[in-house]
C-alpha cells in the first residue's frame, strides 16, 4: 500500500505535558511521532478538534493543533496533533529515514559506490 504521509511515522512512546487553555496541564504520552505531528494517548478528557495546545517535551515547547480525537473506552482517549510550525528535533529523536541519517542519502551512497567501482587500478 502506498504511504500517503509526507512525514513518515515512527512508533515511539515518549512522555509529554499538554498545556490546555487556561493554566491546566495534563500528562500524556506519544504512541507514534513524525516531524509534523503525533498520536497521543493516556488522556482522560477529550480535546476539541481544531483547538490549539502547547506540548512540552524535555525543554522543548511547541504549539500543535488537534486534528482528530478517538474515545477508546471510558477512561482512554487518543488524539492526533499536528505542529503549527516545524521545530528542529522537537521530539529529541532523529526521524530521518534510514538512508538519510548522518547526512547521506541512499542515492548518494549508490553514486559513491558506483564511482569507487568504476575506477581502474593504476599501473
Amino acid at each position: 500500500m502506498l504511504e500517503r504521509r509526507v512525514h513518515p511515522r515512527s512508533k515511539m512512546v515518549l512522555p509529554v505535558k499538554i498545556f490546555l487553555s487556561g493554566a491546566a496541564q495534563v500528562l500524556a504520552y506519544t504512541l507514534d511521532i513524525s516531524a509534523k505531528g503525533a498520536r497521543l494517548s493516556g488522556l482522560r478528557e477529550a480535546l476539541q478538534i481544531g483547538s490549539t495546545v502547547k506540548l512540552l517535551r524535555g525543554a522543548s515547547r511547541a504549539e500543535f493543533r488537534v486534528v482528530w480525537v478517538q474515545q477508546l473506552d471510558a477512561k482512554q482517549i487518543q488524539v492526533g496533533v499536528e505542529a503549527l510550525q516545524l521545530t528542529d528535533n522537537f521530539w529529541g529523536v532523529d526521524l530521518k529515514p534510514e538512508g538519510e541519517k548522518n547526512g547521506l542519502e541512499t542515492n548518494g551512497l549508490l553514486e559513491l559506490s558506483k564511482t569507487k567501482s568504476n575506477k581502474q587500478p593504476l599501473g
